[in-house]
């Protein structure tokens, strides 16, 4: 899905400076349940959408990346790894 936005006609890139959310240290700890939410959000995705064109992967990966980012900053004492994804 990730590579499939970076084809999009202007690309999504993981790496870049946008893509981030800045987080105080003591609330970015180690993280896997985050990180496994996240890769079912992934997953199902691709798994609901098999033909998604680029564009589309990159609008839906934009779009995840506001709610996420909306998350975080409305849980502001919560740590990563212990938000509550609806």
């Amino acid at each position: 899905m990730i590579q499939k936005a970076a084809k999009a006609e202007f690309p999504f890139h993981i790496n870049e400076f946008s893509n981030g959310i800045a987080v105080d240290a003591w609330q970015n700890t180690t993280h896997p349940n985050y990180n496994d939410k996240i890769f079912d959000i992934l997953e199902e995705f691709i798994n609901d959408y098999p033909s998604a064109t680029p564009e589309q992967a990159k609008a839906f990966l934009e779009g995840e990346m506001e709610a996420l980012f909306q998350l975080i900053q409305s849980n502001p004492s919560i740590k990563i790894d212990r938000l509550i994804f609806q």
